[in-house]
Formats: structure tokens, sequence, C-alpha cells
């Protein structure tokens, strides 16, 4: 953690990992950290609060997304 209270570079490539990686151990190696690093940054609330609000983001994006495609799903099956 930097001493700012803010997230470091490595933690924020983290995050990103952790929100695309299937497993810890692969968002670990795809932030280039080890798996205990990645574990201890989750306990820290700092961390915890920056990567819950990343997962509400990318949360909300999805189901955007998913009702444009719903609008036009309805459409497309829709008899005119």
């Amino acid at each position: 953690m930097a001493e700012n209270g803010a997230l470091t570079a490595k933690q924020e490539r983290a995050i990103i990992a952790l929100l695309s990686a299937s497993t810890i151990g692969a968002a670990a190696a795809a932030a280039g950290i080890g798996e205990r690093t990645l574990f201890r940054w989750l306990s820290e609330p700092t961390f915890q609060d920056s990567y819950q609000q990343a997962r509400r983001q990318a949360f909300d994006r999805a189901a955007g997304r998913l009702q444009v495609i719903a609008t036009k799903a309805v459409d497309a099956l829709s008899p005119s």
C-alpha cells in the first residue's frame, strides 16, 4: 500500500487481474505477484474497498450491456 493510502501500481494491476482471472493464483501470476501477497492485500481494507468498487463497476457495465442486447433480441424476435 502506498503511504498516502492509495493503491500502488501493482495493486491496481492485481485488481484488474482479479476481475478477469478464474483463480487467485492466475490473478497473482497475471499481476506479477505471489499468491501470498495477493491474499494479504485482499485482507487490507483499502484494497478490499477498491476491489469491491471495481467489481460493482464491472457488474454495472455488464448489466447495462445485457439490457441493450436484450432489447435488441426482443425486437428481432417480435413479429412486426
